[in-house]
């Protein structure tokens, strides 16, 4: 079984639904640490119609406040659902935030990797 995540009309990532469903509840999570909405909204009948503003926001702010803390604990837990939300912001149109003192050749690196395993 698999769900989609949309932006307006498009698809932009169709996992297995337990993948989506473990996503979009890490979001639901960090969203308190971030202080903002996600942008991902509950799933409707194996859907999730983001909200690519909101996500986009979502984003930067978890890149600013994970790439500014020394934590390392803070980076276990956000590094991955950064990457995943960053490959998201760009399938909807947007410009992903790189977290602070990672070179732009390493976050591109990063993105394309993690976009190759999140499925359309």
């Amino acid at each position: 079984m698999s769900c989609f995540f949309t932006a307006g009309e498009s698809a932009v990532w169709n996992p297995s639904t337990a993948s989506g469903r473990l996503f979009a509840g890490c979001t639901r999570a960090a969203e308190e640490f971030c202080g903002v909405p996600s942008g991902i909204p509950p799933f409707v009948d194996d859907e999730c119609a983001l909200d690519a503003e909101l996500l986009r926001t979502f984003q930067g702010r978890l890149a600013r406040l994970a790439g500014g803390s020394v934590h390392a604990v803070v980076h276990a837990l956000t590094d991955e659902l950064l990457v995943i939300c960053a490959v998201l912001v760009e399938r909807a149109g947007g410009v992903p935030t790189a977290p602070a003192g990672v070179e732009p050749s390493a976050w591109r690196t990063r993105l394309d990797t993690m976009s190759a395993a999140m499925p359309v």
